[in-house]
């Protein structure tokens, strides 16, 4: 993009707006919600699908949209997601009319899908707009973003529960709803035209899915997204068994992650470009995360006493641990990029789609997971057990990782000496093919057949006619 640097400013604040109000919407029905739900006459195993219904339809979304980006450009689908969100939010804020528990439940199933789709089509064209805007420095941009989504995601319960207590039911959704319409038409003129080609590729997500880096990242991301929601359903019955009753306390806990997320988030990404770490920045990811959960337990391995200070500490380091999978959208696009496909529009959306999905996927199966390894083993074991599968994953890659390290430290020094080899005139070889660089004088005054020892070359077809020459 040819921007300039103060429209590009004024883009990226609109965006990280546009991310906090879009992660918010996913959570800013927490604290009444359900209570509403139950009066309306739902059970609470419904209300629990309702709620999941957001993840779920956001991870089947995803590729799909992430497809329709090269179609449609991005600002038509980011534009087109904001005013669905807040579309939606407004609706959503209107169901408290409705009576009739069937028609309740069925309208909110309805409008939780319509919203995950907003929600969704605004996140998968961020990370494409974040290229366009910040090519070399797309891990750092992308952090910032996922500063004010993380903000979103913590900050929306607290939001909801005042607004709610202000104004009832409708004003949470009002606000939701009127900042993310106003935010729409805003975006809309500030953002540049999408580069829409009437031949651009529309993409292929095959070549992507047998790359072993693609696989590994999206594993990562899928973990680091387990690791955020699984405590959903548990957290809370570990406090009650620390005799600890306080919501506010609890908001306070999951305060702690997010804001180790949100502010570790960029210096991730700032480190990953400056140097090149990317990797290595994961890896250390993983092993904050897997230490992390060992001390939310805390793990009976550790033979500690559970406290609400340990417990703090472990949800810290697991946010500021998740906060380093920023920077694999980055690594994806490389990875991808260094294998031949071409780096433009349709790569950026598939791998964005990819990404997203990863983290849906995630999404889903923590909650799931967090409740059926509570019930069955324990709060304690249970964290442990996560500890573990991160561990695991952090083996798997740095297993992949060591080894492109080393491929890549062999070929560097098998082009150092090539080189030098070239500048010495001995062989070198390229490609597999051994080639041959002689020196040479080259003295355009030089008379080979004045040297004594020249011998001239036998010329057979002179000694085939008699001459002996």
């Amino acid at each position: 993009m040819g921007l300039s640097r103060c429209r590009r400013g004024a883009i990226m604040v609109c965006v990280c707006i546009a991310k906090y109000f879009l992660k918010a919407s996913y959570s800013i029905i927490v604290p009444f919600y359900p209570v509403v739900a139950l009066d309306k006459g739902v059970d609470p195993l419904t209300v629990g699908f309702i709620m999941a219904s957001f993840a779920f339809v956001s991870f089947l979304i995803a590729p799909p949209l992430a497809k329709s980006i090269p179609i449609f450009g991005y600002k038509f689908i980011f534009i087109l997601g904001v005013g669905v969100s807040g579309l939606a939010a407004l609706i959503f804020g209107l169901l408290y009319i409705i009576d009739n528990t069937i028609y309740f439940t069925i309208m909110s199933f309805i409008v939780r899908i319509i919203q995950a789709f907003g929600v969704q089509a605004g996140n998968t064209s961020v990370v494409v707009i974040v290229f366009k805007l910040y090519p070399d420095n797309v891990a750092f941009a992308y952090g910032i973003t996922q500063v004010f989504s993380g903000l979103g995601l913590i900050t929306g319960p607290t939001i909801g529960a005042a607004l709610y207590t202000a104004g009832g039911y409708f004003l949470p959704f009002l606000v939701l709803g009127v900042v993310l319409l106003v935010i729409a038409p805003i975006c809309m003129c500030i953002l540049p035209p999408s580069e829409i080609e009437d031949n651009i590729s529309k993409g292929n997500w095959c070549p992507l899915l047998v790359m072993p880096g693609i696989i590994l990242a999206m594993l990562i991301r899928v973990v680091s997204a387990i690791e955020i929601t699984f405590l959903d359903s548990t957290l809370a019955l570990a406090l009650i068994n620390l005799n600890v009753t306080s919501t506010g306390l609890l908001g306070i806990l999951f305060l702690l992650t997010g804001l180790g997320y949100g502010l570790s988030a960029p210096l991730w990404g700032l480190a990953g470009d400056k140097w090149d770490i990317i990797k290595e920045l994961n890896l250390l990811g993983l092993v904050f995360g897997s230490v992390g959960y060992l001390l939310i337990g805390p793990s009976p391995i550790l033979q500690v006493d559970a406290s609400v200070a340990i417990m703090a500490t472990g949800l810290t380091l697991m946010g500021i641990g998740v906060g380093a999978v920023i920077t694999l959208v980055s690594d994806m696009v490389t990875i991808a990029s260094q294998n031949g496909i071409k780096n433009d529009i349709t790569l950026f959306s598939l791998v964005s789609g990819l990404y997203y999905f990863a983290y849906n996927l995630g999404m889903c199966i923590g909650p799931i997971m967090g409740s059926g390894l509570a019930a069955n083993f324990g709060f304690a074991w249970s964290c442990t057990y996560v500890s573990i599968m991160v561990a695991a994953t952090f083996l798997i890659y740095a297993i992949y990782v060591g080894y492109n390290r080393c491929k890549e430290w062999r070929h560097a020094e098998r082009t150092l000496q090539e080189k030098e080899l070239e500048m010495n005139g001995m062989p070198t070889e390229a490609n597999g093919d051994v080639t041959w660089d002689y020196v040479r004088d080259d003295h355009s005054d030089y008379d080979e057949e004045k040297n004594p020892f020249y011998t001239a070359p036998l010329n057979y077809s002179s000694m085939m006619n008699g001459d002996s020459r």
